[in-house]
């Protein structure tokens, strides 16, 4: 049920070069477009790499990337963020556990709903 997570999505808010090479540490691709004014160091880094590819060629960089995915990950959030009440505990440890438990609900409901699919 549960498998290796490959790729990490998010928006230009994550950029920073400590993450990104984290990732790539743990074998998983950090998938955000780099910021316009991004430097690329000159360093064999997997956030250079990022940064050298797009400055070259940002369609390739989005094509290579699957960059088009980010909007399913940001559908699925959004509708937990909406159709679930949105996030409404103030503590951050509460607010934790509550966006895990509702991301999961969110898998079960679309789990049963292809379950009850094949059925018919």
């Amino acid at each position: 049920m549960f498998s290796k997570i490959t790729r990490n999505y998010g928006d230009k808010a994550y950029t920073g070069g400590k993450i990104v090479d984290e990732l790539a540490d743990f074998g998983v691709r950090h998938v955000v477009e780099p910021k316009s004014n991004s430097v690329d160091h000159g360093t064999d880094s997997a956030r250079d790499r990022s940064v050298r590819l797009y400055l070259r060629s940002p369609g390739l960089w989005k094509y290579s990337n699957r960059h088009n995915r980010k909007s399913a990950v940001e559908q699925v959030f959004g509708e937990i963020k909406i159709k679930k009440n949105g996030m409404n505990s103030r503590k951050r440890s509460l607010l934790k556990k509550q966006v895990l438990l509702q991301f999961f609900m969110y898998n079960l409901a679309k789990a049963v709903e292809i379950d009850n699919f094949g059925r018919r």
